[in-house]
């Protein structure tokens, strides 16, 4: 009985992102805010190259995002409770530093996501679902304030 031969390996990596945005906030009455906003992303990933034990050279390899998003939040707020949607349209290109790798982004998708912003004196805290084309995600996050 044999085996597949296996090797293993350690590498280092590192991220590096740079973002810059405009939004506008427009109050419609007196509780819903419509927030238009436009964001430019700048990702770069590098995973460092190294040699398995079973002696397979793995080359270094870095990824390059440029991440365009467009869209718009609507938000009913409440002093202390405001649920939001927010929905937008965002454009990638990914490249690598080694040629023919295919690129793990959609060029354009879609992006929703529903919630709500909860506030209490410093305290605050949001439940968010997320969903893009191909994935979805819940994030519960909070903070203090100060």
């Amino acid at each position: 009985m044999g085996g597949l031969p296996y090797g293993t390996g350690n590498t280092t990596s590192n991220r590096f992102f740079a973002a810059a945005g405009l939004s506008n906030r427009t109050e419609l009455g007196s509780s819903f805010v419509l927030s238009p906003r436009i964001s430019y992303t700048y990702y770069r990933d590098y995973l460092a190259g190294y040699t398995s034990s079973n002696n397979t050279v793995n080359n270094p390899l870095t990824s390059y995002l440029y991440q365009t998003k467009v869209g718009a939040t609507l938000t009913y707020e409440k002093p202390g409770f405001s649920p939001f949607v927010t929905v937008s349209q965002v454009f990638n290109q990914q490249n690598y530093s080694i040629a023919g790798q295919t690129p793990s982004v959609y060029a354009s998708t879609y992006q929703t996501i529903t919630g709500v912003n909860v506030s209490k004196g410093m305290f605050y805290g949001t439940a968010a679902y997320q969903m893009e084309r191909g994935t979805s995600q819940f994030r519960i996050y909070g903070g203090v304030r100060f």
